[in-house]
């Protein structure tokens, strides 16, 4: 089975890419140090940015998937799969509150 994408699936998957592209490109950020009430500049550190764009593709990924379900049709499983998350969210959350 081919996976059919749609335009608006496309356009986020754009955005995603320029949010990855700005997030490996090396800014200088000053900070104020608590401590010491001196300013700092936080040095640029690759693998942060990288795990940050590792964590950030899973629900960027979901999103494409959503609004090409949303555009395209056939996502019985995939519904499936978010009524069992709202589920399991709903059951937390009553037990949190109640207990």
């Amino acid at each position: 089975m081919k996976l059919q994408l749609a335009s608006q699936a496309h356009v986020v998957f754009i955005a995603a890419v320029v949010l990855a592209i700005a997030l490996l490109i090396p800014t200088r950020i000053n900070v104020v140090d608590p401590d010491t009430g001196n300013l700092r500049v936080l040095e640029y550190d690759l693998k942060k940015r990288l795990a940050m764009i590792l964590l950030l593709s899973l629900p960027l990924a979901v999103h494409i998937y959503t609004i090409n379900c949303m555009v395209v049709g056939h996502c019985n499983v995939f519904s499936w799969f978010i009524a069992s998350l709202i589920l399991v969210w709903v059951v937390c959350f009553l037990i949190l509150a109640f207990a």
